[in-house]
């Protein structure tokens, strides 16, 4: 008699699966500054990655690693209390983006253009969305300061 081939939950618990890869550091921003410190890093590491993956001769890596540059730069966004600060940012991520997109042939790169238009749109969003909040601001300042001299003529 054949010994019967162990079948679903039983298979699998004679399996094994030793790993001899070093953990993943990980580190999570709680503010700022913190953000900004693995901002760079990570940046960097990116910016390194191009140095290889050039746009001539590896168009998809490269603009991949682009697309993955302004993702780290929305994330800092994130943390960027400061709406004129994060205008800024926004903007950098909208003019490393736009010269990528024009280089490229929608007839053969049509998904690499349609990524770089959302990240794009997803940025000029991010930039009205700082501005306006800027705008909100500084009519809460001036209302504030106009209450103030009022006050201040009332009260002589």
């Amino acid at each position: 008699m054949k010994a019967e081939t162990p079948i679903g939950p039983q298979l699998f618990s004679i399996l094994t699966f030793e790993s001899n890869r070093t953990p993943v550091r990980t580190n999570l921003a709680t503010n700022f500054n913190e953000a900004k410190g693995l901002f760079i890093e990570g940046v960097q590491s990116l910016e390194d990655s191009l140095n290889f993956y050039i746009f001539d001769g590896y168009v998809s890596d490269h603009v991949n690693i682009n697309l993955e540059i302004s993702k780290f730069y929305k994330l800092l966004s994130v943390f960027q209390l400061n709406n004129k600060e994060c205008s800024i940012i926004h903007q950098a991520r909208i003019s490393s983006l736009l010269p990528l997109e024009s280089q490229l042939s929608f007839e053969h790169y049509s998904h690499l253009v349609q990524l770089l238009i959302s990240e794009i749109a997803d940025a000029y969003e991010g930039l009205a969305n700082s501005e306006i909040k800027s705008l909100e601001e500084e009519e809460v300042t001036e209302t504030k300061e106009k209450i103030n001299i009022v006050k201040s003529a009332n009260e002589q």
